[in-house]
C-alpha cells in the first residue's frame, strides 16, 4: 500500500505541475506550447509504461496457480497398426538402475521420477511406431505408483 500512496502523491504533484503550467502556457508563444504539450505527452507515455512495468513485476512475483504439465496420454485406436503394438502390454520388470518415467515418449522430456531396478510396471501401450531396426526400442506407456508416463523399453524384461 505505500507504493499506492507514494504514487498518489507524485499523481497529485504532477497535476499540480501541470495546472501551473497551464498558467504559463496562457501567457507564452505557440512554440513553447508546443514543446510543453510533447514533454506532456512524453510524460504521460512513460508513467504508463511505468505503471504496466510494476503490474507486471507483480504478476511474476505470485507463485502459479498453473497445473503441472500432463502426461501425454496415448490414443488407443482398432486399426491394424495399433493391434500389433498393443500385443506388448502388461507386467515388466525394470532392468536398470533409476528408469526415468517421462511425460512423453520422447528423451527431450525431462524425467517425471525415476523407477528402482527390479519393480514390476504395468505396460498399458507400446509405441513401437519409430523402431527402425532390430537394435532399436519402443517407448512402453506405464503405470508406476499412480503415475502413468514413458519409458525406454530397452531397460525393461517381460513377466
Amino acid at each position: 500500500m505505500a507504493g499506492s500512496d507514494n504514487f498518489k502523491k507524485f499523481l497529485g504533484k504532477a497535476v499540480k505541475f501541470f495546472e501551473d503550467l497551464v498558467e504559463k502556457i496562457k501567457k507564452t508563444d505557440r512554440k513553447l506550447i508546443i514543446m510543453i504539450a510533447a514533454a506532456a505527452v512524453l510524460l504521460i507515455v512513460i508513467l504508463a509504461l511505468l505503471i504496466n512495468g510494476i503490474s507486471s513485476n507483480k504478476e511474476k512475483n505470485e507463485p502459479s496457480t498453473e497445473p503441472p504439465a500432463i502426461v501425454q496420454e496415448p490414443e488407443y485406436t482398432t486399426d491394424d497398426n495399433d493391434i500389433a503394438a498393443l500385443t506388448e502390454t502388461g507386467k515388466y520388470k525394470v532392468d536398470t538402475d533409476g528408469l526415468n518415467l517421462r511425460p512423453s515418449a520422447n528423451t527431450d522430456y525431462a524425467p517425471i521420477t525415476q523407477i528402482p531396478k527390479d519393480t514390476v510396471v504395468t505396460v498399458l501401450f507400446v509405441d513401437d511406431s519409430q523402431v527402425e531396426s532390430s537394435s532399436d526400442y519402443g517407448w512402453a506407456y506405464v503405470e508406476y505408483n499412480g503415475q502413468r508416463g514413458w519409458v525406454s523399453m530397452e531397460y525393461l524384461v517381460k513377466q
